[in-house]
This record gives C-alpha cells, structure tokens and sequence, in this order.
C-alpha cells in the first residue's frame, strides 16, 4: 500500500466501522419500531387485565407503604384450591414496547421465563435495559392498624417490595420464626410496623425496614373477607412472552441455536 502507513490504515478502518455501526443502528431502530407495530401483543392483554381493576403500577385497589412508618398485621388466606397461603408474587416485565403502561406477567420462575433466557445472548448493556424493565412486588392481606400517628384499623390488600416479603417471611418461616410463633393469627396475631424511607430523588432511591412489635394491637375492624390473592394478578401468557422474546431477538440480532 504504497503512501499510506499503518497507522493512516488503521484511522481508516475505524472510521469505516464507525460509519457501519451507525447505519446498523439506524436500520435496527426502523425495523424494530415496525416489529414493535406488527407484533403488539400488549394492548389486548392490559384491556383483559383492566377488568379486574388491578392493572396499574400504583392501582388504588392496593395499599403501598407510604413514607413513614405504618403498623399491620399479616392475614393468610385460601385460595380456589383450598390451599393455605399468605403472599402472592406479582411479577412482571414493563414498557418492552416503549409504552410503560404495557405489561406481561412474568414466568412463575426465572429459569422458565423466555426472556430471562435471551440474557446468555445480550452485552451487559443490552440485557441490562432489558432487566430495567422487570419488576416484582408481593401481595398479602393485610390489617392496616396505623399510618403515621392515624389509627386506621382496615383490611387492605397490601402490596409490598419483595425486600419486605423477605424480611417477613424470615419472621414468620424462617430463622427468626421463634420470636413470633403466632404471627398470622388474627386475634392473638403480631403487629409489624413498616419503615419507609427515602434515600435519594430518585424513584427507586428508598430504603425499608421491618420489625415485630413487641405488644399487639386489638383489632377493631368491621367484618371483612380475606381475599384469594391470586385473583389479582395478572394470568399469565406464555404464548405471548414467547412470541415477545422472539420480537426481542429480532430486535437485537440475535440468533439462537
């Protein structure tokens, strides 16, 4: 290559790329917003989810812990199958097509869940937008006793960050279960009081914490009905998060064995 050295080459051979890379970029874009346009399997869904009036992030059918402290005592209940459970996982994957109102439920586990497996094919930053777009929160019946200093003493269904979930079941299952051997009973039951804390301005930025009462509260309640928890979540759609996973392989040009 007579007049040109190697370095000169090499500059050359970056610019190219670079230029390969942005054309590349660019038809992904295109092609993936006529995916997206083709396959939306995501409005049908959210519409069939809607009916149940528990499809929103912050749906007023569920109570959240606000930021202070909040006391409640832990109900079980039976489901269709007459079997006896307390919380309920409420998984699922957001905004996949833009649109963060847009759900699937996600698979009962990771190792079942089609999406969760294009990880093995993503760069860290590719999967990591993906993993952004997950989240998890657990449902359990609930006596809301107190928020703050007002004494509310109402059933509610409560819908609690799993790192919540851990912390109780740890209390009441696990190896602190001695300290409350009657944590579910709803007359002899614990009261756990529920610390919500900001950290930061971000939405994420918040910190929790969970501790047994040492007295519990008489609760004074009206009649209610513990509700069966896995009627309000979402059915899951497999079909739909393989059909999904294969708009997202496409996406992203990947191609598996």
């Amino acid at each position: 290559m007579d007049g040109i050295t190697f370095k000169e080459t090499d500059t050359m051979a970056k610019k190219t790329a670079k230029k390969t890379a942005k054309k590349t970029a660019k038809r992904r874009s295109a092609r993936s917003k006529v995916l997206w346009k083709k396959r939306s399997v995501y409005d049908k869904l959210r519409k069939d989810y809607e009916t149940t009036k528990t499809g929103g992030r912050n749906s007023k059918d569920f109570w959240n812990p606000k930021e202070e402290r909040s006391i409640v005592r832990f109900l079980p209940f039976v489901d269709s199958k007459g079997e006896e459970d307390v919380f309920v996982r409420d998984a699922r994957w957001w905004g996949l097509d833009g649109n963060d109102k847009n759900f699937l439920r996600a698979a009962d586990s990771w190792e079942n869940d089609p999406i969760n497996e294009l990880k093995q094919y993503l760069d860290d930053d590719d999967w990591k937008k993906i993993r952004n777009c997950f989240g998890q929160k657990y449902l359990c019946n609930v006596i809301l006793i107190s928020e703050g200093t007002s004494k509310v003493n109402q059933w509610k269904i409560a819908r609690l960050p799993a790192k919540i979930y851990h912390m109780a079941m740890d209390h009441i299952a696990g190896e602190r279960a001695e300290m409350t051997p009657d944590a579910l009973s709803l007359t002899k039951g614990f009261d756990f009081k529920i610390i919500r804390k900001k950290t930061g301005s971000k939405a994420w930025d918040v910190e929790y914490d969970l501790i047994p009462m040492s007295k519990s509260t008489k609760v004074t309640c009206k009649e209610f009905e513990v509700a069966d928890l896995t009627t309000k979540v979402p059915a899951l759609k497999m079909d739909a998060l393989e059909e999904l996973a294969e708009v997202l392989c496409e996406k992203y040009d990947i191609v598996s064995e």
